[in-house]
């Protein structure tokens, strides 16, 4: 997979600003999942501030410039399991990559979060990339993060 550049939402704040970057994020449409635009224009930037979320915008060269055509965002998130729900064996797995809260009576496992993704059919970007290359990229990512 050549031919693409990711930026993390926070580095292009801190270089271009939040002005620029807004103009940037305001050409990106996405008609088959509203909720994947509607986070992109109105909640990335402030996910982004609050350190709630990561933002990766995806960028093609087209025509001799770099495009917005996709993004994903990740996040941890936690999730809890009780002990009697898991086997002996099972236990001694989760333990592993969680911690057990004896107060709860849960085993607390964090894990990684895809929680958006989306590409930009503004001007056809759409066909830039491949939803399976967005993907891969996002899972990518995960995969150097743990």
């Amino acid at each position: 997979m050549t031919g693409y550049v990711q930026v993390n939402l926070n580095n292009m704040l801190k270089e271009l600003g939040e002005n620029r970057v807004n103009n940037i994020l305001s050409n990106f449409s996405c008609p088959l999942n509203r909720d994947v635009e509607y986070f992109l224009h109105h909640k990335a930037i402030e996910f982004a501030k609050q350190g709630l979320a990561r933002t990766h915008l995806v960028f093609a060269s087209y025509k001799k410039e770099y495009v917005l055509v996709g993004y994903f965002t990740l996040a941890i998130k936690s999730f809890t399991l009780t002990k009697k729900a898991l086997s002996s064996g099972m236990r001694k797995r989760i333990s592993k990559f969680g911690q057990y809260n004896k107060e709860l009576d849960r085993y607390i496992i964090s894990a990684p979060l895809i929680g958006q993704i989306g590409k930009n059919y503004a001007n056809g970007y759409d066909k830039l990339i491949s939803g399976d290359e967005l993907l891969k990229l996002a899972c990518d990512k995960v995969s150097a993060f743990q």
